[in-house]
């Protein structure tokens, strides 16, 4: 809301700006510290059925949700845990800088 009223266009806006803010300092943060061999990457998960978003998103809602991820189900808690491990891995030694989107594929859509 702002001041009182619906956010609308901006709302989106908004998120849009976060999401490049996110990335800047991503990309930034890598630059710094590469020198000293220092990956920096961020995770960026999509809907991720946790226990309170479980409890908190009805079912016909979740159904929605499901919907317009290609994968068809909602993430996990695993899901995203499974790629921080990937990215604190030597599997990824070569990977620095980047957004791993953690989300069904939901960014394709």
């Amino acid at each position: 809301m702002l001041h009182g009223r619906d956010e609308g266009a901006l709302a989106g806006v908004r998120g849009r700006i976060a999401e490049f803010g996110g990335e800047a300092i991503t990309q930034d943060v890598a630059a710094e510290v590469g020198p000293y061999g220092i990956r920096a990457n961020c995770l960026a998960p999509e809907t991720i059925l946790t226990g309170r978003n479980a409890r908190e998103i009805p079912p016909d809602i979740q159904r929605v949700l499901v919907g317009v991820h290609p994968l068809r189900r909602l993430g996990t808690p695993d899901d995203v845990a499974g790629a921080a491990l990937f990215l604190a891995s030597e599997e990824s030694s070569w990977i620095t800088g980047v957004i791993l989107d953690v989300a069904g594929g939901a960014v394709l859509a």
